[in-house]
């Protein structure tokens, strides 16, 4: 009975062991392959393997608690991603004037009323105003862009463009000559009535 149970134990021991170095074995060739689907760098290649050959089951846990968190194929399909999404960002028509997302059938901005786009005076399809040539029958496009500036409804546009006004009607300048007022000649009769009171307010005082 004492035989048997010794077997058993030992076979078991036997069983147990030969489980831990495939377990052993196993982890070291998962880490291996973990750290360098996760990272080019040699150096945290041979750390991680090192840590789990060594430390067995607490080095691969120390190991899954510092190993990136992404792998480089993980990371190289992320930056696809966020180059589309920028692709797909960028081709989102925007207004020049105030960036609101506007649409390809639109004519003038929602947000700020900018004009989008204008009739071509040739054949009268809708041309960008951007467009030097109208590309459906090659006439030239006037400069679009300049037209659709709103005008300056501000009080100091107001101020300005009166003071431009007044500037422009004003005839006076700096090197205008002044002509001195003629002054009429003294009355003789008054003259001598004057010379009269002065000699006569000298006598008296």
């Amino acid at each position: 009975m004492e035989e048997n149970l010794a077997r058993i134990f030992q076979f078991t021991i036997a069983i147990a062991a030969a489980f831990s170095v495939a377990l052993w074995f196993g982890l070291a060739v998962w880490a291996y392959r973990d750290i360098a689907a996760r990272t080019n760098n040699p150096i945290a290649q041979v750390f991680a393997t090192l840590l789990v050959v060594l430390g067995f089951v607490p080095g691969a846990v120390v190991y899954l608690l510092l190993r990136p968190r992404e792998t480089l194929a993980e990371g190289e399909q992320r930056v696809i991603e966020e180059e589309y999404l920028a692709q797909e960002l960028a081709s989102v028509p925007l207004c020049p004037t105030c960036a609101a997302h506007i649409r390809d059938e639109f004519l003038y901005c929602a947000e700020c009323g900018t004009a989008l786009r204008r009739n071509c005076h040739g054949c009268g399809r809708l041309v960008d105003l951007d467009w030097k040539m109208c590309p459906y029958c090659g006439v030239p496009q006037p400069d679009w862009n300049a037209e659709s500036q709103p005008p300056d409804t501000s009080r100091n546009g107001h101020e300005k463009d009166e003071l431009a006004a007044l500037a422009a009607s004003s005839t006076w300048t700096a090197d205008t000559d002044v002509e001195p007022l003629a002054m009429p000649p003294p009355d003789p009769g008054e003259l001598a009535e004057t010379t009269a009171e002065r000699g006569r307010s000298g006598r008296s005082s």
